[in-house]
């Protein structure tokens, strides 16, 4: 029965080829081909999925209950992101009303 548990451990901790496991090296996981190595997800609830905080405990880095990366609790800005779309209509809004709105060079006559 020993061997046996000793076996189940070992490929569970070292991998087994062609197998849903992962091979841990240190701090260091290695999914094989395909397989996703760490999912977290959750079920109901506003707690954040992952966390980074420094010595003093303040929060740096997270993922948010809705699987969204932040800093601190300011949204990461990234491409197909809400507040990317967001930003982006807000800017082709304001180009387009400066492009309507050229500068006059003779406004500055006099000065």
């Amino acid at each position: 029965m020993s061997a046996r548990l000793s076996n189940i451990e070992a490929g569970l901790v070292t991998g087994v080829a062609a197998a849903p496991y992962f091979k841990k090296t240190g701090d260091v996981i290695s999914p094989a081909s395909g397989i996703v190595g760490l999912t977290a997800k959750t079920t109901a609830g506003t707690t954040n999925l992952v966390e980074t905080r420094n010595a003093a405990n303040t929060l740096r880095f997270n993922v948010d209950f809705d699987g969204l990366p932040k800093v601190g609790t300011a949204e990461v800005l990234y491409v197909g992101g809400t507040a990317y779309t967001s930003l982006t209509t807000i800017l082709t809004a304001v180009e387009t009303i400066a492009k309507g709105n050229r500068f006059n060079p003779f406004l500055l006559a006099g000065m």
